[in-house]
């Protein structure tokens, strides 16, 4: 029997808003949701210290838990340190890849639960003192519950990030290794139906709309797990999340970090099955008809997402919050 929990939820991004959405209507009755809209404090406000969150927090009271999805920034470490003054459970959902992690190792504040994708990301942290001071578990995430999968028609393509917007603005700096391997596969709208959705950060969409002319382009702001799972095939690179959309929607990813340009934080084959890797442009196009059928594959899966319905997972981690 559940006893009756409130729980504060934090729209920190768009992926985290996507699982806490999904999450919050699978709730139980007796727990009860308020939600923390980060975006209106501004482009800057995962930078804001404890003295802004303070009266923030003090004034959603009551509340027995705060579900966040950053820990790293100063926002995330104010919100840990808050739980930690307050006597109130901190609980951390991963929302995407990690592919920066001198920064997650040790920490000065630390959630009280750690929830993760997979267990390759759980093994990697408690192996860091970051392990050792937050209970690390794998539930996989609620943006991949009850997924309706459908064979599509069209090749999903998710450029890396030319020029990031960073605090609402773009950072001035191009990626030339990615720019590269961009060009390289222009004329690929010409070979397939071809639906790009760029990164929700991405500052130059115009160029990449002249790269592709004959393309479909959906907003960033779309739910790209829709979109995948009504594809044929995926098309990214090795350090992007939509790698684990598209194992979660059980489409075959071919990756774009050909050997000239390859700079991701995973190894080449990291994916194993679950993605093809690419050494020039010419490998991936002729790549886009291939098929691979992988036997047991949620067992292989989990080492990158826990499958099967997360947010049970969830509610069960919480049921021993209060």
């Amino acid at each position: 029997k559940w006893l009756k929990m409130t729980i504060l939820l934090t729209k920190y991004n768009k992926i985290i808003i996507e699982a806490f959405e999904k999450l919050s209507a699978q709730f139980h009755e007796d727990i009860q949701v308020k939600w923390l809209d980060m975006s209106k404090y501004g482009h800057s406000f995962d930078l804001l210290p404890i003295s802004h969150w303070n009266n923030v927090l003090n004034s959603l009271l009551p509340f027995d838990c705060i579900m966040i999805g950053d820990v790293f920034w100063p926002t995330g470490q104010a919100f840990c340190e808050w739980g930690k003054t307050h006597n109130k459970t901190v609980c951390f959902l991963q929302h995407g890849q990690w592919i920066y992690i001198e920064n997650k190792k040790k920490l000065n504040y630390y959630p009280d639960i750690t929830m993760v994708y997979g267990t390759n990301v759980a093994d990697m942290i408690n192996q860091w003192p970051y392990g050792k001071e937050s209970n690390v578990i794998v539930t996989g995430s609620p943006r991949y519950d009850n997924l309706e999968i459908v064979n599509g028609d069209y090749v999903y393509f998710s450029p890396p990030v030319i020029q990031e917007i960073v605090h609402g603005r773009p950072n001035g700096y191009i990626q030339k290794h990615y720019l590269m391997a961009i060009q390289s596969v222009i004329g690929l709208d010409s070979v397939c139906k071809l639906v790009i959705q760029p990164h929700y950060r991405e500052a130059n969409i115009n160029m990449l709309k002249n790269m592709f002319p004959k393309a479909m382009f959906v907003d960033p702001a779309e739910n790209a797990i829709k979109l995948i799972s009504s594809s044929y095939k995926v098309v990214c690179c090795r350090n992007s999340t939509v790698v684990i959309d598209s194992i979660a929607c059980k489409k075959h990813v071919l990756l774009m970090d050909f050997l000239y340009t390859d700079r991701s934080f995973y190894p080449r084959e990291y994916f194993n099955n679950f993605a093809t890797e690419n050494d020039n442009a010419t490998d991936l196009l002729n790549n886009i008809s291939n098929t691979k059928i992988i036997v047991d594959y949620e067992k292989h899966a989990s080492n990158h997402i826990l499958l099967g319905n997360s947010s049970e997972r969830i509610m069960s981690v919480l049921s021993n919050v209060v």
